[in-house]
């Protein structure tokens, strides 16, 4: 008895690998779209945060929205920036945690993949990626305009430090895709570019 022990034709391999290759790019772009679409999603998430902490100043007298780095305390939420908002009946209320009351959120960023950056009017830059660094943007009733921001971080070595002044742009980025949200002094408006 004869054995057909026939294998791939050259044209049946050819055919095969153009599959796989096709496949594979396929693959490849949408990876890329994924990773392009987070770091999107990123930016409209804190810039829909932010319109919401304008409402609430319009309405309620006060408001900040503080962008926080991961959390020391659960290792699932290593590398994740959060969004909060909180409230409070006078503007100098907002200093004082204890009479802040907690507004919508928190919003997660995964900065494994994103980071967030805030420029600041004076060309400060600051990464909020630490557990200790957070910004704190306050928005006013009159026109629901960001009056005040306060960053607090902690150094190479350790030393913590301050710093008071105003946010001009938020950026999010992956390494390859940036989406920034610029910040209009007066108004609050934010805008993505």
């Amino acid at each position: 008895m004869k054995k057909n022990n026939k294998g791939l034709s050259l044209i049946e391999l050819i055919v095969v690998i153009a599959i796989m290759g096709l496949l594979l790019s396929v693959l490849g772009v949408s990876i890329a779209w994924i990773s392009r679409q987070k770091v999107i999603n990123a930016a409209k998430d804190t810039k829909e945060v932010i319109q919401l902490a304008r409402t609430y100043a319009r309405s309620k007298g006060s408001c900040k929205v503080t962008i926080k780095g991961k959390s020391d305390d659960n290792p699932a939420e290593t590398g994740q920036t959060f969004i909060y908002i909180y409230t409070a009946s006078k503007t100098s209320d907002l200093a004082d945690p204890s009479k802040c009351r907690y507004g919508d959120g928190p919003t997660k960023i995964d900065s494994k993949r994103i980071t967030t950056k805030v420029y600041y009017d004076n060309g400060l830059i600051i990464t909020v990626d630490d557990p200790s660094d957070y910004c704190d943007i306050c928005f006013n009733r009159t026109l629901g305009g960001y009056i005040d921001s306060q960053f607090h971080g902690t150094d190479q070595n350790g030393v913590t430090w301050n710093y008071h002044g105003v946010p001009t742009k938020i950026e999010f980025t992956n390494g390859e895709k940036i989406s920034t949200i610029v910040l209009a002094k007066y108004t609050g408006t934010a805008t993505i570019q």
